[in-house]
């Protein structure tokens, strides 16, 4: 005879109300107690990858227990949330004495093979890489997880907007490999390529854009070098997370011309059309666009006023050490100039033995001079010297 134990969240409830009920008082405990039936034995049905004595060391109920349903729901939470099943359910048949417990198991399929069809904008061990940045724990030999598939399909869509694929779209496919595995397909459309369009600046004055977009490493398009009419000759692949990285290559552009307090905004892109050129052999075909358009606040012109040393012990001429910075007094102040005088810095001191030394700048500006001053704090650290150096010579 057997009968079905529904293990649900509302059955538990129902449960611990009729436990709260049905109290006894202490002098009729043992009697109780001798009169509940015992479990005789707990069976493990359906393990495969999973052997059963690991399922049955993370149940609490044993062989030779009181019968109690709600260690029985605790050994299914227990199961359960180890993820390792995608079917589970408890049987009790009732012999005589108490009762036999079946655990029934669905293990969740193994993963054998992960494909990629149609992809070849990326390789696979791009794509393996960025799995593994995302943590998408998707790969084979383990087990099969609808949301770790969902999750590498996000990842995968990203990874090939990346490469300028932002209209791809991705089909999975999951058959099944008998007894219990899956091979995992993943169907790629890539769509159109969509390159870099126009780029423009707002609010630029001063330094025109034909420098600031010769700043920018990543989505500026080829050309010939200092040709005015050949400069946009064959655009780049849009990349979306490239963006960020060559506005600041354009702010830098303005701090090295004065302008430390320039800001680029947030550009704004516009997608379109295109045609293709008839003349260019490597962009006949119609495909897509990216119009770019950074704003920019250029702020003011500062020069450099004085340069001041601290924290200075093992070289303490100022004069010595205002040399390795290539920028006089009253000169436009240069960021890169400044960044050029902190490695010369950084050169000397490592000759003198100080392998550690640190050098910390701050400036300080006077926006009615529009000047800045630039206090460098130097952190030397230990000298250190050598004193030994030893040749080993490999012999085969």
């Amino acid at each position: 005879m057997f009968l079905l134990l529904k293990i649900t969240r509302k059955a538990l409830l129902c449960f611990g109300l009729t436990l709260a009920a049905g109290a006894t008082s202490p002098a009729t405990a043992a009697t109780t107690i001798q009169a509940q039936p015992i479990i005789k034995h707990v069976d493990i049905i359906g393990a495969r990858k999973i052997p059963a004595d690991t399922v049955r060391a993370r149940i609490f109920t044993r062989d030779g227990d009181v019968y109690d349903e709600a260690a029985l729901q605790r050994d299914f939470s227990s199961l359960w949330n180890t993820g390792y099943y995608e079917d589970l359910r408890i049987e009790k048949e009732e012999v005589e004495g108490g009762y036999l417990i079946h655990i029934y198991v669905t293990e969740k399929p193994t993963i054998r093979s992960i494909e990629y069809k149609n992809l070849n904008s990326v390789t696979n061990s791009d794509v393996l890489e960025h799995f593994k940045t995302r943590k998408v724990g998707l790969s084979v030999e383990n087990q099969y997880d609808p949301a770790k598939v969902k999750k590498a399909e996000v990842s995968l869509k990203e990874l090939l907007a990346e490469h300028g694929r932002q209209f791809a779209t991705i089909r999975t496919e999951v058959r099944k490999i008998p007894p219990a595995a899956v091979g995992i397909t993943f169907v790629v459309t890539e769509g159109p390529k969509v390159k870099v369009g126009n780029i423009q600046f707002e609010g630029n004055n001063n330094v025109n854009s034909r420098t600031l977009r010769a700043s920018m490493k990543n989505l500026k398009p080829y050309g010939i070098p200092h040709s005015i009419f050949f400069e946009n000759l064959f655009s780049k692949t849009y990349d979306s997370t490239k963006l960020q990285e060559d506005s600041e290559r354009v702010r830098q552009t303005y701090q090295e011309r004065g302008f430390f307090k320039a800001l680029v905004g947030d550009p704004k892109t516009n997608m379109k059309d295109t045609s293709g050129s008839w003349w260019n052999p490597f962009n006949r075909k119609p495909g897509k666009a990216v119009d770019l358009m950074l704003p920019i606040e250029e702020g003011d012109r500062y020069r450099l006023g004085t340069i001041t040393f601290t924290g200075n012990k093992a070289v303490t001429s100022q004069k010595a050490l205002r040399s390795l910075v290539p920028m006089k007094d009253g000169d436009i102040f240069n960021r890169s100039l400044v960044g050029k005088g902190l490695e010369n810095l950084r050169k000397a001191y490592a000759e003198l033995g100080y392998i550690n030394f640190t050098s910390v700048p701050e400036t300080k500006f006077d926006d009615v001079k529009k000047i800045i001053d630039l206090s460098i704090d130097l952190e030397e650290g230990k000298c250190y010297s050598v004193r030994r150096i030893e040749f080993v010579v490999e012999t085969e």
